[in-house]
Parts: C-alpha cells; sequence; structure tokens
C-alpha cells in the first residue's frame, strides 16, 4: 500500500513537469484528473470512456492518454502485489494446515489408533487464498479495452 501511494505521488509529480507542454493547467487541477482517473479506472467501464471522462474535465487528448497510462500501470503494480500476498497467505495457511493434520496423526498412531483431526477449515481458507491470488494476477495481465 504504501509503495502504492510513493509511486502515485511519483507519477503525479511526472505528469505535472511535463504541464507546460500540455498548457499551463494548474497543478492541483492535474492531481484531480489524476485521481479522477485513479477512481473512474477502478469501475468497469473501457479507457475510450476514462479518456473521454477526462477531456470533459479540462485534459487534452494527450495529457487524458498519459495519465491513463500512468493509472494503469500503477493499478497492475497493485494486482500483482495483493496477488503476491494471498499466493504467499495461501500457501502458509495449507501448509500449516497439512503440518497440524500430520502432527494429530502421528500422535494418534502412536497412541494405538487413537482419532486424529483433518485441519480442513484452515487448509480450505488456504486454498482459496491461492485462487484469489492467481486471480489477482490474471486480472493483472490482462488488457482492459
Amino acid at each position: 500500500m504504501c509503495d502504492t501511494a510513493t509511486d502515485n505521488n511519483k507519477q503525479k509529480e511526472n505528469i505535472i513537469k511535463k504541464q507546460k507542454k500540455y498548457g499551463q493547467m494548474e497543478k492541483e487541477k492535474v492531481e484531480e484528473l489524476i485521481d479522477y482517473a485513479a477512481i473512474l479506472y477502478g469501475s468497469p467501464i473501457s479507457t475510450d470512456d476514462v479518456k473521454k471522462a477526462l477531456m470533459k474535465h479540462g485534459a487534452d487528448e494527450e495529457l487524458a492518454k498519459e495519465i491513463i497510462q500512468k493509472v494503469d500501470k500503477n493499478y497492475r503494480k497493485e494486482k500483482v502485489s495483493k496477488g503476491k500476498y494471498a499466493l504467499w497467505g495461501g500457501c502458509g495457511l495449507l501448509f500449516l494446515g497439512a503440518l497440524l493434520t500430520a502432527i494429530t496423526f502421528v500422535i494418534a498412531v502412536i497412541n494405538d489408533g487413537e482419532r486424529f483431526l483433518i485441519f480442513w477449515k484452515t487448509m480450505i481458507l488456504g486454498l482459496l487464498f491461492i485462487l484469489g491470488g492467481i486471480a489477482d494476477f490474471v486480472i493483472s495481465k490482462s488488457k482492459r479495452d
């Protein structure tokens, strides 16, 4: 999350430095456009619609295109980061469930066939986290229209 905020600030600064190229647009206006584009990009609308909305709010075509590229790059980084954490967390939970099941099985064998526990919930939750992480990776690699 902190990296995402830092990346957003760097992207804002880079675009603001280039504002002379796009006309004398105020720094606050460019920041508003970037924030607005990030909000729109999170919704299920096409990039053409985001571009049109930015142009309605005062950006020219070139600036709107650059803002969309920056927001897209940031969005993909965020999805990959979330996917990594979900994958590692899911693997950890799956391993923990399997380990605890194995430990209770060994204890049951040592005690001449007592019952043992299977940690289904932990392993299923781990699998769900893994699937969520894979989904985030797939989403980060897919192209928006």
